[in-house]
């Protein structure tokens, strides 16, 4: 059960879309500052980390006290899950790697038909501008640069993707009264279009969809956020 909440359910999402726009302006701000001067990959790593911690973490956070009685509770953050449902949600992300593998390879061949030809040429530079980034973004491939890479791209991005979309989105809906199900979909959906990467957008939302019922199945936010940044 969802623990005791302030407002409305269309009350509960509007506060959230202020909270997030206005800290979403903010690590806007504060992220066009680091990366001013051109993106390098210190500027890019730093830029990362505010956008996480101020557009994703802290939103989530300011929302969860706003509306409930009991933050941590809402936001599902209060327990850890069973080493025997960790075993489990790890050996399933294993096993489905060669499937996972085949629908990002058919994702990624996607070809949209001639009269959309401009659209797939537009979203196929966004995509490599996004990869350029990512490459960017993971430096070196030194020790130490495998060491950050490990805490901002796998478990900085795993807690503050999945505390605000899981945690607070999907909880969201599920206090609105909306199926579990749809709950769960319609977040992954939002989770995967996000991420302005069209042609991973499939094995995104699965992604998702996977991270959604494990904290469904779990009722706590950690699993997720370690599958995520095992993933």
């Amino acid at each position: 059960m969802l623990p005791q909440l302030r407002f409305k359910p269309a009350e509960r999402f509007l506060l959230f879309f202020i909270v997030l726009a206005a800290c979403a302006l903010a690590g806007s701000l504060i992220v066009g500052f680091v990366v001013h001067n051109g993106p390098t990959t210190k500027a890019l790593r730093l830029a990362t980390v505010i956008q996480d911690c101020i557009i994703f973490i802290l939103p989530s956070l300011m929302t969860a006290v706003l509306i409930s009685s009991f933050p941590a509770n809402f936001l599902k953050i209060e327990s850890a899950p069973s080493i025997r449902l960790l075993i489990l949600a790890v050996t399933a992300m294993l096993v489905s790697i060669p499937l996972m593998n085949w629908i990002v390879m058919m994702n990624d061949s996607l070809v949209l038909p001639e009269s959309l030809s401009g659209l797939e040429s537009w979203m196929r530079l966004h995509e490599n501008e996004a990869r350029a980034s990512v490459k960017m973004l993971l430096g070196d491939g030194s020790v130490s640069s495998l060491i950050i890479d490990l805490l901002i791209v796998g478990i900085l991005a795993g807690l503050s993707e999945e505390i605000l979309f899981r945690g607070t989105l999907q909880q969201l809906f599920l206090s609105s009264r909306l199926n579990i199900h749809l709950s769960i979909w319609i977040t992954a959906i939002i989770f995967s279009a996000i991420h302005m990467q069209f042609f991973g957008f499939v094995p995104r939302l699965l992604l998702g969809a996977y991270f959604g019922y494990l904290l469904w199945w779990s009722r706590s936010l950690w699993l997720p956020v370690i599958i995520h940044a095992f993933n």
